[in-house]
């Protein structure tokens, strides 16, 4: 196998981004009823009839809302407390598709910083995605098998999401969606802060996970003689690294990964996120729910009405974001 080393590969790879995690509304909402009186413009409608709102956007998560507005003020702003909440397009991903295409076992972080054995970590790429309960981590060392995941700790929820607010934290029984990075923490005793920025600043959206037991060594050792592997699994999907010890830098940051054909790749990335070559380009697919609504008694001949959709929660140090304003009349007999 071919092997091949790699420094200041995250000088390389990292591209400064920090918009690359901030969500955006489109510009093309639309609102749309079959109730709307022929020739109306704006729509005319009448109590009881109903209207569907319908949004796109960008570097979404799942799990936030789109929620929509109303007001007899044009340009009001949902952000200053203005209008009433009509409801929330709720963001979803469809449900995993595993092994179509597979996952990618990407690297891993071997000689970890902090203290060794708590805060060494893995990365794949989730590929169709998959159910959390069913990824499987088998280490070099036969006492460190056996755990399963957990939502990270409150410390590593916290170090992270101070310079990724799109970061994703699961645990056992959590769905991990198509087309995400995943980062695997290997001990439930993680406590050094990484930088991650180099990952979210091309990824707004990538997702994490930690072990929910301590190791009894280290799972990846950096010193001695001969090769350590590592395998993940799916099920329908297994990959191993393996690496040889006497390649590996002692020195914080060393990692290593293996690509088709190059094979195994050794480099250095320091306390931070090491762009391990490898990583498919793209974002995960998200889906905004409609929300239909019905008009009430109380509006009548009291339009027009403006709709407008927000971003919430809005992840912190990111701008407002709204979409287009929309609008409709309500006439009554």
């Amino acid at each position: 196998m071919k092997l091949l080393a790699l420094t200041g590969l995250v000088v390389v790879l990292v591209v400064s981004n920090s918009s690359a995690q901030c969500p955006t509304l489109g510009q093309n909402a639309t609102f749309t009823s079959t109730d709307c009186l022929p020739g109306s413009n704006p729509c005319a409608l009448c109590p009881g009839d109903s209207y569907t709102l319908n949004a796109t956007g960008s570097n979404l998560t799942a799990g936030d809302c789109i929620n929509w507005y109303i007001s007899d003020q044009p340009n009001f702003n949902p952000y200053n407390g203005e209008g009433t909440l009509l409801g929330c397009s709720a963001l979803t991903t469809p449900p995993p598709d595993p092994c179509n295409p597979n996952p990618i076992f990407l690297g891993i972080f071997v000689n970890a910083c902090g203290t060794e054995e708590n805060n060494e970590f893995m990365a794949m790429w989730s590929g169709g995605g998959f159910n959390l309960s069913d990824l499987t981590a088998t280490y070099e060392d036969p006492a460190n098998n056996g755990c399963s995941w957990q939502v990270p700790s409150g410390a590593v929820q916290s170090s992270i999401t101070s310079e990724c607010p799109g970061a994703v934290f699961v645990g056992a029984g959590d769905d991990v969606p198509a087309n995400v990075p995943l980062v695997i923490f290997g001990s439930n005793q993680a406590d050094f802060d990484y930088n991650f920025s180099g990952l979210c600043s091309v990824y707004g959206t990538f997702y994490v996970t930690q072990s929910d037991c301590a190791p009894a060594t280290e799972l990846f050792p950096n010193t001695g003689n001969g090769t350590v592997t590592t395998n993940l699994s799916i099920g329908c999907w297994s990959d191993d690294i393996t690496y040889d010890l006497s390649q590996i830098s002692n020195v914080n940051g060393a990692f290593v990964a293996e690509l088709p054909i190059l094979g195994t790749i050794y480099g250095q990335g320091g306390c931070a996120w090491p762009s391990f070559p490898g990583l498919p380009g793209g974002s995960p697919i998200i889906e905004i729910e409609p929300l239909t609504v019905m008009v009430d008694a109380d509006e009548c001949n009291m339009g027009p009405y403006y709709i407008v959709g927000i971003y919430e929660p809005l992840p912190s140090g990111c701008p407002e974001t709204m979409t287009n304003y929309l609008s409709y009349d309500v006439n009554c007999p």
